[in-house]
C-alpha cells in the first residue's frame, strides 16, 4: 500500500500554516495586543496573510482525500496538491509585499480557484459515473 497522498499535502500545508501564524504571534506580542488588530495596518497584514490561506485549505484538502479515496488518478492529486501549495505561498508572499490588487496575487487567486473547481468537477464526474 502507497502512502497516502493527501497526508502529504495537508502536511505541508500545516507546515506553512504555522509559518504564516508567526509574524501575527510576533506582532501580538510587540504591540501587546491580545485580540482584534488595534488598528494597526502590520497586525492587519498578518491576521489577513495567515486567515486568507486557511480559509482555502480545509475545503482544498477534503476534496483532495475524497478524489485520493475514491480512487482518482496520483497523478492528477501530485499535480492538484503541489499547485495548491504553490499558489497558497505565492499569494502569502505577495500579500506581504502589497494589500493592494496586483497581477501575481490575482494569478494566485485564480490559480486556487482553478485548482478547487478542477478537484470539484473530477469529484462529480467519478461520482456519477459510478452511479
Amino acid at each position: 500500500m502507497s502512502a497516502p497522498i493527501t497526508g502529504l499535502y495537508a502536511s505541508l500545508l500545516a507546515l506553512l500554516m504555522l509559518a504564516l501564524i508567526m509574524p501575527t504571534i510576533k506582532n501580538r506580542r510587540g504591540l501587546k495586543i491580545g485580540i482584534g488588530d488595534g488598528g494597526h495596518r502590520s497586525l492587519q497584514q498578518a491576521v489577513r496573510i495567515h486567515g486568507n490561506t486557511t480559509e482555502y485549505i480545509p475545503t482544498f484538502l477534503i476534496l483532495l482525500l475524497l478524489f485520493e479515496v475514491n480512487g482518482g488518478g496520483k497523478m492528477f492529486l501530485y499535480v492538484a496538491g503541489t499547485a495548491f501549495v504553490v499558489v497558497r505561498i505565492s499569494h502569502a508572499i505577495g500579500l506581504s509585499k502589497s494589500i493592494g490588487v496586483t497581477a501575481w496575487r490575482m494569478l494566485d487567486v485564480l490559480g486556487t480557484i482553478w485548482i478547487m473547481l478542477s478537484l470539484a468537477v473530477a469529484n462529480l464526474l467519478r461520482y456519477f459515473s459510478a452511479i
